[in-house]
C-alpha cells in the first residue's frame, strides 16, 4: 500500500473509531429518553457515513454489518418500528463487532470475524419488530474476541472500489440530506485541522522538558554570575537574553501541554453503555449522571484513568446500589443513581464518583479483614472508620462470600489504589449506611512537569510538588506539643500530626534547632506536617521516572535535575499520607 493510500485508511480508522464510541451513549440516551427523532438522526448519521467510508476502501463486512444496523436504525427513524431492548441490544453487539473488524483494519492483521449469526440475528429483529412481535427471547451470537493492541500500528491493505479520486489529508465526507447523498466537506476546516501522531508529540514533550531543565540550569548561573560581575554590560546582558529564553520556553510548555491535553468525555463516553449492560445483567434500574466530561487532563492521564473508574462504577453496581425490590421496601426510588462529576482544581482535577445505595458496611469489613488476615481482632476494634474503610484497597480484599463474573476476587479496588498512586494522585471514600458511596480521586493536570518546594531535610535535597502544600511555618520546639505519643502542631486550633521528613524517609534526624519549618500538607481532608530543616525554593521540575524504584515503600514519585546540576528526589505525598493513616495506624 502506498503513503497515500495508508494515510487515507488511517484517517478512516481514526474516524471510525470516534463514530462508534458516539454510539453507545447515544443508545443509552435514546432508551433513557424514548425515540427522541434527533438522537436517531444522530446515530443513523454515523452507521451511515461509517458504511460509505468502508464501501469506498472495500472493507466489505464492515459495510454489511453497519447496512443491517442501519436498516433497523431507518425503520426506527421512519416511525415503522418501535425501540425495544432486543432491538438495542442487537444493534449494540453489531457496534461491538463493528469495533473489533475495525481493531483488524487498524492492525493490519488482515484478520476477518464469522459476522454470519449477526447479519442473521439483525435480520430477524428487524423482521419480528415489523411484524410486531416478541423478539425478547431471540439468542444474540457472541462478540468476537478483539484483537490483542501490536506493538506498532501498521494499517491493512484494502481493496479500494473504485468511486473517484481521492484527495490526500482530507477527511471522507459525512452524509447531509436524504440517504445516499454525499456532503461537500467544509475545506477552511480541512485546513486548519491536522492529525499528527502522537509519538511526535510526546518527542515534542520530552524536547521540552530537557529545555526546562537547562532553562532553570541558566538561571542559577546567570544569577550567580550577577552577584559577582553585576556591573559588567555583559553579564548584564546576558540576564536580559536568559530571562526573555524563561518567557519563551514557559510558553512553549504551555503549548504543548495544550497540544497533549483532551476532555474526560474520551474516556466518560464510555461509562453509559457499561452502566447499561452491568446493570442489565444483574435486574438492576441505575441512572448514569456525568458532569463535568469537558475538564481537559493530559493525554497521558487520560490513558491510565479509564480503567480505575470502571473498577469503582463496577462496584457501586454490584455492592452499592440495591435490587428496585429492595430500595422500595427502603423507602428509596426503585432507580439507583451513579454520578460522576469532574472538576480542574488548580493544577489538580478531582473525578467524584457517587452513588445512592446501602454504602460500605464499615463492621463487615473489619470482619472480613480480620477473617482474610489483613489485622488482629484487637486492631481492627481499636480502628477508626477512616482507617477501617481504606482496608478495601488491600490487595486479596473481598466483602463477597462467592466470587462471581464481576467481583468477589479481591482485586478490583486494589487496581484503583494502585492505578491512581501511578498517576500521582489519591482517593478518599466518604459513606454512609443506606446514603451511598462517594468515590473522590485527585490527580494531577499532567505528569511530566510540576511546580514543586525544594527542602532539605537529613542532609539531603527534596522536591515536595507544590499543588499538595497548603501552607508553611517557621516553628520552635516549644510549640510541638505530644498527644498519644504523636507530636502534633495546633495551627488555628486545629491539631496536625507533625512528621519529621528525615524519619519518614528512614534519615538521621538533627538536633532541634531553635527554629525548623513545618509543611502543612493537604491529601484531600488528610492534613499533616512534615518537619523539615531548611527551606532552599520553588522550581519547575520535570519529573524523570527512576528504574526499579517502589513509589509506596519509597515515598517518591521519580527524580529530576534542579538548576545546580543536582540529581533531587521528588516526594510521593499521597504514599506518605497513605501510610501514616492507613490500616496500621489506629
Amino acid at each position: 500500500m502506498d503513503a497515500e493510500m495508508q494515510e487515507i485508511v488511517s484517517d478512516f480508522v481514526t474516524e471510525a473509531e470516534e463514530s462508534l464510541e458516539r454510539i453507545d451513549p447515544l443508545f443509552v440516551d435514546l432508551e433513557t429518553k424514548g425515540e427522541d427523532q434527533e438522537i436517531l438522526n444522530d446515530i443513523f448519521r454515523c452507521l451511515h457515513t461509517l458504511k460509505g467510508a468502508a464501501g469506498f476502501l472495500g472493507f466489505q463486512q464492515v459495510v454489511d454489518v453497519a447496512h443491517a444496523s442501519e436498516s433497523i436504525l431507518k425503520k426506527l427513524r421512519d416511525g415503522e418500528i418501535g425501540l425495544t431492548k432486543h432491538l438495542a441490544d442487537v444493534v449494540l453487539r453489531s457496534v461491538d463487532t463493528l469495533r473489533v473488524l475495525i481493531g483488524h483494519v487498524k492492525h493490519g492483521d488482515d484478520g476477518s470475524e464469522d459476522t454470519g449469526p449477526l447479519l442473521a440475528a439483525l435480520a430477524d429483529a428487524l423482521a419480528q419488530a415489523s411484524a410486531k412481535g416478541d423478539a425478547a427471547d431471540a439468542p444474540l451470537p457472541p462478540v468476537p474476541a478483539a484483537a490483542p493492541e501490536p506493538p506498532k500500528i501498521v494499517s491493512s491493505s484494502p481493496t479500494p472500489v473504485p468511486a473517484g479520486p481521492a484527495v490526500k489529508g482530507e477527511h471522507l465526507p459525512a452524509p447531509s440530506g436524504p440517504e445516499g447523498q454525499r456532503g461537500v466537506p467544509d475545506r477552511r476546516d480541512a485546513l486548519q485541522n491536522l492529525r499528527v501522531d502522537i509519538g511526535r508529540i510526546d518527542k515534542v514533550m520530552d524536547l521540552t522538558g530537557e529545555v526546562v531543565l537547562a532553562r532553570n540550569r541558566l538561571l542559577t548561573l546567570v544569577n550567580a554570575i550577577g552577584s559577582r560581575y553585576g556591573d559588567d554590560p555583559a553579564v548584564e546582558n546576558l540576564s536580559e537574553t536568559v530571562s526573555f529564553l524563561d518567557l519563551v520556553t514557559s510558553d512553549m510548555q504551555l503549548s504543548v501541554l495544550k497540544m497533549r491535553m483532551q476532555p474526560l468525555q474520551k474516556v466518560f463516553g464510555k461509562f453509559p453503555r457499561v452502566v447499561r449492560d452491568i446493570a442489565s445483567a444483574m435486574g438492576k434500574d441505575i441512572e448514569l449522571k456525568i458532569s463535568g466530561e469537558e475538564t481537559e487532563v493530559d493525554r497521558s492521564v487520560i490513558e491510565h484513568i479509564g480503567d480505575p473508574l470502571i473498577h469503582i462504577i463496577r462496584n457501586a453496581i454490584d455492592h452499592g446500589i440495591e435490587p428496585p425490590d429492595v430500595r422500595k421496601a427502603k423507602g428509596k426510588k426503585e432507580r439507583g443513581v451513579i454520578s460522576i462529576d469532574a472538576s480542574q482544581k488548580g493544577t489538580q482535577v478531582l473525578i467524584q464518583v457517587s452513588d445512592d445505595g446501602r454504602g460500605i458496611d464499615i463492621d463487615r469489613v473489619k470482619r472480613k479483614a480480620v477473617e482474610n488476615g489483613l489485622v488482629t481482632a484487637e486492631d481492627a476494634e481499636r480502628m477508626t472508620d477512616e482507617a477501617a474503610i481504606h482496608l478495601i484497597f488491600q490487595p486479596g480484599f473481598t466483602t463477597m462470600d462467592v466470587a462471581t463474573e464481576l467481583s468477589g476476587r479481591g482485586v478490583g479496588m486494589d487496581v484503583v489504589q494502585t492505578s491512581i498512586s501511578r498517576l500521582n494522585g489519591y482517593v478518599e471514600i466518604k459513606t454512609r449506611k443506606d446514603g451511598g458511596s462517594t468515590f473522590r480521586i485527585s490527580i494531577p493536570l499532567t505528569l511530566a512537569i510540576i511546580q514543586s518546594l525544594m527542602v532539605r531535610a537529613g542532609g539531603g535535597q527534596y522536591a515536595i510538588p507544590l499543588a499538595l502544600v497548603e501552607e508553611i511555618l517557621r516553628v520552635a520546639p516549644k510549640e510541638l506539643a505530644v498527644t498519644a505519643g504523636q507530636k502534633v502542631l495546633v495551627i488555628r486550633d486545629r491539631v496536625h500530626p507533625f512528621f519529621e521528613l528525615a524519619d519518614l524517609l528512614g534519615k538521621r534526624s538533627p538536633p532541634d534547632p531553635v527554629y525548623r519549618y513545618a509543611v502543612v500538607v493537604a491529601v484531600g481532608e488528610n492534613r499533616f506536617c512534615l518537619g523539615v530543616d531548611n527551606l532552599v525554593g520553588e522550581e519547575e521540575v520535570v519529573i524523570k521516572p527512576i528504574a526499579g524504584l517502589t513509589m509506596e515503600s519509597s515515598h517518591m514519585i521519580g527524580a529530576t535535575i534542579t538548576g545546580e546540576g543536582k540529581v533531587v528526589l521528588i516526594l510521593d505525598l499521597a504514599s506518605i499520607s497513605r501510610n501514616l493513616s492507613g490500616p496500621n495506624r489506629t
